[in-house]
């Protein structure tokens, strides 16, 4: 679960101009793995 909690953060900061598109991509990410 802490994974998880890292990976949004991570994604959040990674694409501050667009977290949409990033948070959807970690969403895939997680479920993938």
């Amino acid at each position: 679960m802490s994974s998880a909690s890292s990976a949004v953060t991570y994604t959040s900061v990674y694409t501050d101009s667009e977290p949409e598109r990033v948070f959807w991509g970690a969403d895939e990410e997680l479920l993938d793995r």
